[in-house]
């Protein structure tokens, strides 16, 4: 397996990056690269943020994916980046961040809400944290009832031993 140097990676990374971005797979056929290496370097860059100043518009990933949970600052840059743009370049933005309209749009609504009125929302937060406290409980109560009942099976196979009645899988003796 051959070894790279840093400064081809990072010449990779910023040909992935940017406008112009190439796909790591149409440049791991010229470069012959393979694909993988190509996306876990420009991964490996967005994560670290070990990009120069020129390839700054390359993907800004959550720490462990585009799928993990975002940072409220990361969603409120991604936000205000996306304000305005047009249809190409919102596109475009969302490609490098791994962010779905759907999300965006959640977000977006997420905020409004949020600022619109904020007892709302501290009205609702505190009702998902009863919600949760009355869940836990139940949770308890039911530990707790499941360990009594296990308890009595034990204690109802120790009595039916020492008394030395038969197992319930045995068929039962002969009148004789």
């Amino acid at each position: 397996m051959p070894t790279y140097s840093n400064e081809f990676k990072k010449k990779m990374v910023a040909l992935m990056s940017g406008p112009n971005a190439r796909s790591a797979t149409a440049l791991g056929r010229e470069m012959g690269v393979p694909q993988a290496s190509l996306s876990r370097w420009r991964q490996r860059a967005a994560t670290l943020g070990v990009m120069d100043h020129h390839d700054a518009t390359a993907p800004q990933t959550a720490p462990n994916g585009p799928s993990a949970t975002r940072s409220a600052e990361d969603k409120l840059r991604i936000l205000t980046a996306a304000q305005g743009l047009q249809e190409d370049a919102l596109g475009s933005l969302l490609r490098r961040e791994g962010v779905h309209q759907a999300q965006l749009d959640q977000w977006r609504a997420e905020v409004l809400a949020a600022l619109a009125d904020p007892r709302a929302h501290n009205a609702q937060l505190l009702a998902e944290r009863r919600r949760v406290l009355v869940l836990e409980r139940e949770i308890d109560r039911k530990d707790k009832a499941l360990a009594e009942a296990a308890a009595l099976l034990v204690l109802g196979k120790k009595v039916r031993s020492l008394l030395g009645d038969e197992d319930e899988g045995t068929p039962p003796r002969s009148g004789r």
